[in-house]
Formats: structure tokens, sequence, C-alpha cells
């Protein structure tokens, strides 16, 4: 995120998130609120980090940020769609499925894990799931990269040429002399 987005954000927010000082002491500015926030959403860190790196006790974290969150949702919801009926959760099924052969998955991103319950009445698929998805962008048409690429840049692609150099030293034992020494 640049400068300009970071400011675009914080001037459509910032009413909504901002308050008021007290006698007491000064209220959190709605910039520190926000930075705050991206951070914890960009590295997942604990409110015990997030604590010490910002100098913003821990319970006030815990309170504004479902509000950030809120407020964030607010001035993108033109931006960040969220299915809402079962047949558009089911056309995202079914793109991962059909372009990835991903089976039940809805959305992907980033390794981030999101706890879920799972709705009544639900079936045998939600039973098997352990609580947590992937958060999701909810979108099935990105480039495969940004799925395997978790490693350095074009990790993914480096991998796969290194299998195509040495792939005739995989087929099977005794394809290469050395094998022969190898204990099994």
């Amino acid at each position: 995120m640049n400068v300009e987005q970071f400011q675009l954000i914080l001037q459509n927010i910032s009413d909504k998130i901002q308050r008021s000082d007290t006698a007491m002491r000064e209220a959190i500015s709605a910039k520190d609120k926000l930075q705050v926030t991206l951070s914890f959403l960009a590295t997942g860190n604990s409110f015990r980090t997030l604590q010490h790196i910002f100098r913003v006790p821990k319970p006030s974290i815990s309170t504004f940020l479902p509000e950030v969150f809120d407020a964030i949702y607010d001035f993108l919801k033109d931006y960040i769609k969220v299915p809402e009926t079962n047949e558009e959760w089911g056309v995202l099924e079914n793109g991962f499925r059909t372009r990835w052969n991903y089976p039940g998955c809805y959305g992907a991103i980033d390794g981030k894990h999101v706890s879920i319950k799972a709705p009544n009445q639900c079936g045998n698929v939600e039973d098997e799931n352990k609580g947590e998805i992937f958060e999701g962008t909810w979108r099935r048409d990105f480039l495969m990269p940004s799925i395997v690429n978790t490693g350095s840049n074009h990790s993914a692609r480096q991998a796969r040429e290194l299998r195509e150099r040495y792939k005739h030293y995989f087929t099977h034992e005794g394809a290469v002399p050395w094998q022969d020494r190898m204990i099994y």
C-alpha cells in the first residue's frame, strides 16, 4: 500500500473511528488505529506484539480493531464482494474445483486462518471441517503462481525447472549408477 492509498482510506474512515479526547487521556488517533489495523492484517502479529510496536494498549487494540474493520468494509464495500447466497458460494467452489482441481475450496490467500462455526443442519462436508478455513479472496480466477509461490519470488518456477532438469534421475531404482550404492 502506498501513501496515497493509505491517506485515501484514512480520509474516508477517520470520522467513523476517531474518538474525542477526555479529561483523563488523549484518544488514539484515527491514523494510529488504521496503522495498527493494517499491520495486523498484513502480518498477523499478536495484539501483544502490536502493543509493543505501536505503543497502544492491548485492550484498546481489541476494542478498536472491529470498528476499523467495519469502517474499512463500509468504505470498500463496492470493491469487496462477499458471496451472500448458497448459489454464489457454489459458483466459487465450482470454479476452484474445475480450474484448479480443489474441490471444497471457496477461496484462498496467504495462509491466514479464520475460525468458523459450521451452519446448523450441515452435511458431512462441514462436519469434517475442524473449525478453521483459509481466509479467502473469494476468487477462483487468479493465476496459479499465486497459489504455489510460498517461498521467495519465483520459487515454484525454479522448482519446476529443477524437476525437469533432473527428472531422469528419479525414474526408478537403478536408473542411475549411484543408486546401486544406496541402502533401501
